[in-house]
């Protein structure tokens, strides 16, 4: 399969970008799919490496025209129809001789509808990646990895056969966060905590260096490892200021750091992509957001627990900032309660659940009907499904209509047919308890084998959370 990722790579607005989407393509390429990155070649730096270095193709588009950019901390800005069109056409060109695209997969504040349209005769299908939820998208499936207060924010954005996969459960980290998660999320909490200071890769707005300045006047002495990225432009300062420092060590571009964080027992930095690794290794966090688009999102992070959320860098005081460390440093009990609240949220295996679903193929669900009751007694009462049910004895077909019959009319349960282009392929019930919802699933019994249980249950988890929000937790036996 070719995958071709369209995305941001502004050193200042898309490093998240980049790093989401290599995680995306390290676990398409891990099941032996074909990833292509196309980049703007302004502002892509060490980024173009990055790319590389993963075994991935990258093709540079030219700065032909001055497409407008978001500034450090303001909302980006949605390019006009020009100059989606122009960069549309710039992007086929350079793809001309590759193979068909099975999926594109569109990582950019600046694209929306208008430049997905240009794709549409093609591109088999369309990933968009998106967590703003403020304009219009032409695409097959949609994904935003963000938590939200609004239960279905793109219904009028994108088209009505569009599939969303919405949620933290969908979180595009590397396999070394799940790897690293497995043992962190079995610790207890420490006595007195190591501490983790990360605010990015170039953190333009120097928080890192705030911190440790407000650690060295206030003699805050505690094991705390800074990491910074090649981006950092203080790195001199920092090292300086470092050194007067007993037990802080500093870390520039580490090479595992999951591993790092894995260790860590408090973190302070900035909302986003770096949230969902946090909660990957269930790792307290005090959160100070540094662009206007992480507001919302650490707001409602918060409400869960997972994190102490002080609000935005330039109006939050360092009183306020010492005062959170300090609490947290103090308050054991506080901290196990966010460790346990973050990693409930994250697995780390988002990157895998995606992947699977646009390699399985078009597999989507329907609500089902009275005129399904045919198909659903063949599946049901077939010797290989019986064998895997709590009851193993055979249907009778009057008990089975008035069962359907009575499951369509209850509000508490829901049944949904799987369909893989266009045909049928199983079910999936869901009785509904809120918070909870138990599940059920069988497949026709001639498509077993064939890779579809996984993504006919994440459509039918991706249809519940956005019909019922008021569901937080999906369980099985």
């Amino acid at each position: 399969m070719f995958i071709v990722f369209r995305v941001d790579a502004n050193p200042i607005t898309g490093t998240g970008h980049v790093m989401r989407c290599l995680s995306l393509a390290a676990a398409l390429s891990g099941k032996g799919a074909r990833c292509l990155f196309v980049c703007r070649e302004k502002g892509l730096g060490l980024l173009a490496g990055s790319i590389r270095e993963a075994g991935h193709e990258l093709l540079l588009l030219l700065q032909s025209t001055e497409c407008p950019t978001r500034g450090e901390n303001t909302n980006r800005t949605i390019w006009p129809a020009a100059a989606q069109l122009e960069d549309a056409t710039a992007c086929t060109s350079l793809l001309a001789g590759h193979p068909a695209i099975d999926w594109l997969v569109v990582d950019h504040y600046g694209l929306d509808a208008c430049w997905e349209s240009c794709w549409r005769p093609i591109a088999g299908r369309i990933l968009v990646i998106d967590d703003l939820a403020d304009r219009p998208h032409n695409c097959d499936m949609l994904l935003d990895q963000n938590l939200r207060d609004d239960a279905a924010p793109y219904a009028d954005l994108i088209p009505e056969t569009c599939r969303q996969l919405l949620g933290p459960r969908y979180a595009l980290l590397r396999s070394e966060f799940s790897v690293a998660g497995k043992s962190a999320r079995s610790r207890t909490a420490a006595d007195t905590p190591r501490l983790l200071v990360m605010f990015g890769g170039a953190d333009h707005d120097d928080l890192t260096g705030r911190v440790v300045r407000l650690m060295a006047k206030h003699g805050l002495s505690i094991r705390t490892d800074i990491v910074v990225g090649p981006l950092y432009a203080k790195i001199d300062q920092l090292r300086h200021e470092i050194s007067a420092l007993s037990e802080v060590t500093l870390h520039v571009a580490p090479p595992r750091i999951a591993e790092l964080m894995g260790r860590a027992d408090l973190a302070i930095g900035s909302p986003g992509t770096s949230s969902w690794e946090r909660c990957s290794l269930a790792l307290p966090t005090i959160a100070v957001a540094v662009a206007d688009n992480q507001m919302a999102m650490a707001e409602i992070l918060a409400t869960t627990g997972a994190h102490l959320f002080l609000g935005d860098a330039e109006t939050t005081p360092d009183s306020d900032l010492l005062a959170a460390i300090r609490l947290l440093i103090d308050n054991r009990p506080w901290r196990q309660h966010m460790a346990q609240a973050a990693s409930a949220l994250v697995d780390g295996m988002g990157a895998d659940r995606v992947a699977a679903r646009l390699l399985s193929g078009n597999v989507s669900v329907r609500t089902a009907e009275a005129r399904d009751a045919a198909i659903l007694f063949e599946w049901r009462n077939d010797p290989r499904t019986r064998r895997q049910s709590f009851d193993s004895s055979p249907l009778l077909w009057e008990k089975h209509a008035d069962w359907l019959a009575g499951v369509l009319a209850n509000r508490q349960q829901a049944l949904l047919i799987g369909q893989k282009d266009g045909t049928d392929i199983g079910c999936v019930r869901f009785d509904l308890v809120p918070p909870q919802a138990r599940v059920s699933i069988y497949l026709d019994p001639g498509r077993t084998g064939q890779g579809l249980a996984g993504p006919l249950l994440e459509a039918a988890a991706s249809w519940l959370t956005c019909r019922h929000p008021d569901i937080q937790q999906q369980i099985a036996e």
